[in-house]
């Protein structure tokens, strides 16, 4: 199981405030010496498939000097896109 924290969120844009891509680094422990590997910015599909594979994702920030401090865990979840009151998830019958 690796660990995975995110420390900046770009939005898509001014409108909607989706964030679409995460600033990302992957913990790796190295004999003598661990340190945070930056992966670059990654889309929700990343997180979730890491998240999928037992992964740890984190929030976090980043310090200096290749120093993170992690924060929370972070999950996914499916939710109706607008408030509506036709069909609600939580409702739906489980047959």
């Amino acid at each position: 199981m690796n660990i995975y924290v995110i420390v900046a969120a770009a939005h898509e844009n001014a409108v909607n405030h989706l964030n679409s891509k995460f600033k990302m680094y992957r913990y790796q422990e190295i004999p003598g010496e661990d340190e945070w590997k930056f992966l670059g910015w990654k889309n929700i599909h990343f997180i979730s498939d890491k998240i999928k594979m037992g992964n740890k994702v984190l929030t976090g920030k980043f310090i200096a000097n290749n120093e993170i401090l992690t924060g929370e865990p972070v999950e996914i979840e499916l939710r109706i896109a607008k408030d509506k009151k036709k069909y609600k998830i939580s409702e739906m019958p489980d047959k």
